[in-house]
């Protein structure tokens, strides 16, 4: 035999009423009378616990700042001392094109 469940159909006029089920279709009025006060739930401490495992994984970790400023200071102490090398190699060798296109790039990348 078949783990298979064979099909199940039903066989219900959709168009009749049963009187049992409701109308979906139907309003219900409210006396104003009748006020709606919320409910105080009990379970506080529980919600907080939730709200706090929640927290912990929708707020970012810490290490990411760190990785971006250590990056950015790499990053600045690698243009200083390309510059500061190509400035000394262009005054050594008298060419002042280079030594202005290096004062150019090196204000770009600052």
């Amino acid at each position: 035999m078949s783990d298979l469940k064979t099909k199940q159909v039903f066989r219900q006029d959709l168009n009749t009423n049963d009187g049992d089920s409701p109308e979906l279709t139907a309003k219900h009025q409210f006396d104003e009378k009748q006020k709606f006060v919320p409910q105080v739930s009990n379970s506080d401490e529980s919600e907080l616990a939730s709200e706090q495992k929640l927290e912990q994984v929708i707020r970012p970790s810490k290490g990411g700042g760190k990785l971006a400023g250590g990056l950015a200071i790499a990053f600045a102490g690698l243009v200083g001392w390309q510059s500061i090398d190509s400035v000394v190699t262009a005054i050594s060798a008298g060419d002042w094109l280079t030594l202005g296109w290096t004062g150019f790039i090196a204000t770009l990348a600052g």
